[in-house]
């Protein structure tokens, strides 16, 4: 990938980074770990008044076994990839679950414009992605997904990966002593 394929995702008013804030990032970074996808690996987690709800994985439906032939071939895994923040929803659908005035953590990739319409269509009152250079390809459906999420009144910030870092090296630390 050339520097001219990617583009910065920060276009927000930089704040202070709340300890909850990146300590659901993590969670959500854990998350995306379990995705099978060989390229792109998404988490999201979602939580309310500090408490988790639910989470998610870009991933295929639960019936679909996600084969590696399958995962390989761009064209056939587009045609069955859930979104995280999708597969978040369908979760807490299938629990029961309300997402209203809830916040959606998201690693690997932020939301894009179809994701960003179901989070304002489940009640989603913040969305935090992390910071990042985002591939060409995704870089106008994520824009237009940030934008709909603002018209929307959803909160929607970054966190940046050096604060991540700084916060995981600093936990580290203080279980060592």
């Amino acid at each position: 990938m050339q520097i001219e394929d990617t583009i910065t995702f920060s276009f927000c008013t930089p704040q202070k980074v709340d300890k909850w804030d990146l300590r659901f990032m993590r969670m959500a970074r854990e998350v995306s770990g379990w995705s099978k996808d060989p390229s792109t690996r998404v988490g999201c987690y979602v939580v309310r008044d500090r408490l988790p709800l639910v989470h998610g994985y870009n991933g295929f439906p639960k019936q679909i076994e996600d084969t590696p032939k399958m995962l390989a071939d761009r064209e056939i895994k587009m045609k069955w990839m859930i979104h995280a923040e999708v597969n978040a929803i369908y979760n807490a659908t299938e629990l029961g679950i309300s997402l209203k005035d809830s916040t959606f953590y998201v690693w690997g990739l932020p939301c894009c414009e179809a994701c960003a319409l179901a989070l304002i269509r489940v009640g989603a009152r913040r969305v935090i992605a992390m910071e990042q250079n985002l591939p060409q390809r995704w870089i106008d459906s994520c824009m237009q997904g940030v934008d709909k999420l603002i018209q929307a009144k959803v909160q929607f910030s970054t966190i940046d990966c050096e604060s991540l870092k700084q916060s995981d090296l600093l936990e580290s630390l203080t279980k060592v002593q």
